[in-house]
């Protein structure tokens, strides 16, 4: 997938956001057409994904040393501030393939590295497997940066 990067804030952090490129014309152009727009609503950025985010940098001892799941992720904006906010893991779950593509690019931008990978693969809800991860970390970006597993994608803090 090919990916635009996009600037948001969260309660005073910069945050770098990444979306497939073209995706607010090609929302239009299904629109106008009567299409389905239902596959696209994880493209966004929702104000309960940044309502979640802000609570994290706010109150860190929500999240830190803990295990958490944010299932239906999209671009991943709350499970990913609460890696950078000190959780123990992160799990990042959603049934698009690209919804992941763009997360993984999204922690990548924010500090964090994927650790190994094979290839994220899309699958049903009842297809998920906790096994089938991505395993990203907070620190600097670098070594082997690539995917593993499906909709799952945990994020050690």
């Amino acid at each position: 997938t090919n990916m635009e990067l996009h600037s948001i804030e969260i309660e005073g952090m910069p945050f770098m956001i990444a979306r497939p490129n073209g995706i607010d014309d090609k929302i239009l152009e299904i629109a106008a057409e009567g299409g389905d727009l239902d596959q696209y609503f994880w493209a966004f950025v929702w104000p309960a994904a940044t309502a979640l985010a802000t609570d994290f940098r706010k109150r860190s001892s929500l999240v830190q040393g803990k295990s958490i799941l944010e299932m239906g992720a999209g671009l991943g904006v709350a499970g990913i501030t609460a890696a950078l906010e000190g959780a123990k893991t992160v799990s990042l779950m959603d049934t698009k393939t690209d919804a992941l593509q763009c997360a993984l690019t999204t922690a990548q931008m924010n500090g964090l590295r994927v650790l190994g990978s094979e290839g994220i693969q899309g699958f049903t809800p009842e297809e998920m497997e906790a096994e089938s991860q991505v395993n990203l970390s907070p620190e600097e970006s670098g070594g082997n940066d690539s995917t593993e597993g499906n909709a799952a994608m945990p994020i050690p803090g």
